[in-house]
C-alpha cells in the first residue's frame, strides 16, 4: 500500500516537472564552474589607505621570499583602494603567510589575506542589439492625459 502510494506521488511529481527541450538543456558541469585560485598569489584586503608597497613587502617577508607587491590605487586620486596582491615565490610560502597574517593587525586594521582568485572574464558574447526602441506607444511623461 505504502509503495503504491509513493509510486503514485512520484509519478505525479514527474508529470508536473517542466519539460525542457533537448536543445535547451545545459550540461550539469557547465552550470557550476569552480573558481580557480592562483597558488602563490595572495589577495590582501582591509588595508589602511596610508600603507605602501614597502610596508606590505616587510610584513610578508618573514614568511618567504616576496616576488611582487601590487597595491591597487585609484586612477584619479592615486590613493590606495584598500587592497593589494602579493605574489610569493612558492605556494608553501603563500600558505604560511595566509595562516600567519589573516586577521593580524597592520596599521591598526585586521588584514584579510586569502589566495587570489583568477579574474572572472567579462561577458564577450554577441552584441545585445542596443537599447530600447524609443518612445513609440508610450504615454508622454508630462502634460497630463492626451490619450
Amino acid at each position: 500500500m505504502v509503495q503504491h502510494l509513493l509510486a503514485a506521488v512520484f509519478a505525479r511529481a514527474q508529470a508536473l516537472r517542466p519539460r525542457i527541450p533537448p536543445h535547451r538543456r545545459v550540461a550539469p558541469r557547465a552550470r557550476s564552474r569552480r573558481i580557480k585560485t592562483m597558488g602563490n598569489r595572495l589577495f590582501v584586503g582591509n588595508l589602511s589607505f596610508q600603507i605602501s608597497d614597502s610596508d606590505l613587502q616587510q610584513a610578508f617577508q618573514p614568511y618567504g621570499a616576496v616576488k611582487e607587491v601590487k597595491l591597487m590605487t585609484d586612477r584619479e586620486t592615486g590613493r590606495s583602494r584598500g587592497f593589494a596582491f602579493v605574489e610569493m615565490t612558492s605556494a608553501a610560502d603563500a600558505q604560511r603567510a595566509i595562516e600567519a597574517l589573516h586577521g593580524a593587525s597592520l596599521d591598526g586594521r585586521p588584514l584579510r589575506v586569502s589566495e587570489a582568485e583568477e579574474r572572472r572574464p567579462s561577458f564577450s558574447g554577441p552584441p545585445s542589439g542596443g537599447g530600447g526602441g524609443g518612445g513609440y506607444g508610450r504615454k508622454p511623461s508630462r502634460g497630463g492625459d492626451r490619450y
